[in-house]
């Protein structure tokens, strides 16, 4: 079952726009916090490109030299994507289409060869980020994130940006590797 036989199965139960919004905005939250993949001139994958290490040079990644002010993996930016993505996604889409959207895409990770213990990581990760929070925090980072990816001008501070990455990383679980289809990245 390829993408195009997935949307068509969302669009059975969702109208097409609220499957291409909830698309859309995976793909923004993804972007924001893993950037893209690239390939450059001599044939090599870069990751991450302009995703939040980039945005935020020298502050979520060590390197010689140094300090950060929160050492951020590459999977933990995965295990804050799927969290943050279903909170964003929740209160634009409501709590159905998120749900459902989240399901159809980890299962359809799992039917192209993702491994199942990533996945149910990637699934415990969204309902994470579909659960209530009575603190507070989850809609004030979800506002903050949003603006992020609304207008890249938004200025957010050193102080909510390692918040928003705390809070998200004290709601998940950390995923294996990070893989596209049973390949490891």
């Amino acid at each position: 079952m390829g993408t195009k036989e997935i949307k068509q199965l969302m669009s059975a139960i969702l109208s097409q726009g609220k499957v291409e919004g909830i698309e859309n905005l995976a793909e923004n939250v993804q972007d924001y916090f893993l950037g893209k993949t690239k390939i450059n001139e001599a044939g090599d994958m870069t990751y991450n490109v302009g995703g939040l290490w980039d945005k935020f040079p020298g502050k979520f990644k060590d390197a010689p030299g140094n300090k950060t002010l929160m050492n951020i993996s590459e999977t933990d930016l995965d295990a804050v994507t799927h969290y943050y993505g279903q909170g964003l996604s929740q209160k634009e889409h409501g709590t159905m289409p998120t749900l459902l959207a989240g399901l159809f895409n980890e299962a359809r990770g799992t039917y192209r060869g993702n491994k199942v213990g990533g996945t149910i990581i990637d699934l415990i990760n969204n309902m994470s980020g579909l659960s209530p929070d009575s603190s507070g925090e989850q809609e004030k980072y979800i506002n903050i994130l949003s603006s992020l990816i609304k207008d890249p001008n938004f200025k957010v501070s050193d102080e909510d940006m390692v918040g928003l990455l705390q809070h998200g990383l004290g709601r998940t679980l950390d995923p294996p590797e990070r893989e596209m289809y049973g390949n490891k990245k």
